[in-house]
């Protein structure tokens, strides 16, 4: 029995791999073919049907579907093919890009809306009032309700912006 000896590193190296050529599975006759690249194309030939192609290697050099959605980053896509969000860690939490990230792309969509912005920002002073206790619960949930068909309304057009956050604003603590 021998000992496996590994390879020198850069052996796989994607350049080397192209310059010598990829085994792939033939779209023809799914025989065995190879790929091989230069500079400007990307060149298949099929071992046993004899299928060629040429395809030009600029239209997928930048052609990159795994990007996260959320950080930016690449990742490798693990089973399911659609997957938006990679599985590393976010900064500042312990929950990954998939775990979070589709809602917080949901939350910065709807900061982008002027009311809702405004609408958030008065929620958590008036939940903050709850927590220090100078404001009821049942105040709250009064308030709560009331805010959040204003807001409705001025999503909806019916009432202004201007008129929106001088509501919000008009029992603020000084």
């Amino acid at each position: 029995m021998s000992r496996i000896v590994d390879k020198p590193y850069f052996t796989y190296s994607a350049y080397n791999a192209l310059t010598s050529g990829i085994q792939v599975k033939c779209p023809k006759c799914h025989g065995t073919g190879m790929v091989t690249a230069d500079d400007d194309n990307a060149y298949f030939r099929c071992l046993s049907c004899g299928h060629q192609e040429t395809r030009d290697r600029t239209i997928y050099r930048y052609d990159v579907h795994n990007q996260c959605k959320n950080c930016g980053r690449y990742f490798v896509v693990t089973g399911n093919i659609t997957q938006d969000y990679c599985t590393r860690l976010m900064e500042g939490s312990e929950k990954t890009c998939r775990q979070s990230g589709s809602v917080v792309q949901y939350q910065s969509r709807q900061m982008k809306n002027p009311a809702t912005r405004e609408f958030t920002r008065s929620y958590k002073a008036h939940n903050a009032r709850v927590r220090y206790g100078t404001m009821s619960k049942a105040e709250f949930t009064a308030w709560s309700k009331t805010a959040r068909a204003k807001r409705a309304d001025c999503v909806a057009g019916k009432l202004s912006l201007g008129d929106f956050v001088a509501w919000l604003d008009s029992d603020k603590q000084r």
